[in-house]
């Protein structure tokens, strides 16, 4: 059986959670990137600088209702200003579960199909490493 996501997020008036009723279209892992800086001194000695290493994971959701389309909208407005969110990979535990920030920073919905209910989107997501 599939496992289907949740998110999480604090509205400021309390927990939301969203429970989505379709898998994700693509559930890759995280994948790591690492921001590191070499450079060269007048001798010839390298020096490396490294700053971080975050890890993304993208976020493809598919058939989604226009209810959990809203509420996905509303969770990006609290995301989209750099807080904090849960991503759940799998409702069935709700309490494993990931500190994330949104890196996207535009969200669009396309219709499944043309005229259908349906919609999709995908945003990428880091994970709170500490």
């Amino acid at each position: 059986m599939a496992k289907l996501p949740a998110f999480i997020y604090d509205s400021g008036s309390g927990d939301v959670t969203i429970s989505l009723t379709s898998p994700l279209a693509i559930d890759n892992p995280y994948q790591k990137k690492a921001s590191r800086k070499d450079s060269f001194s007048q001798s010839g000695v390298k020096q490396s600088a490294h700053s971080y290493i975050e890890e993304l994971k993208e976020i493809e959701l598919t058939f989604l209702t226009e209810t959990e389309r809203d509420n996905v909208l509303t969770m990006f407005d609290w995301a989209g200003q750099g807080n904090a969110i849960k991503f759940v990979p799998d409702q069935t535990i709700m309490g494993t579960y990931d500190d994330v920030t949104i890196v996207t920073k535009t969200l669009k919905f396309d219709r499944e199909f043309p005229g259908g209910n349906y919609w999709k989107a995908k945003f990428t997501i880091r994970k709170e490493v500490s």
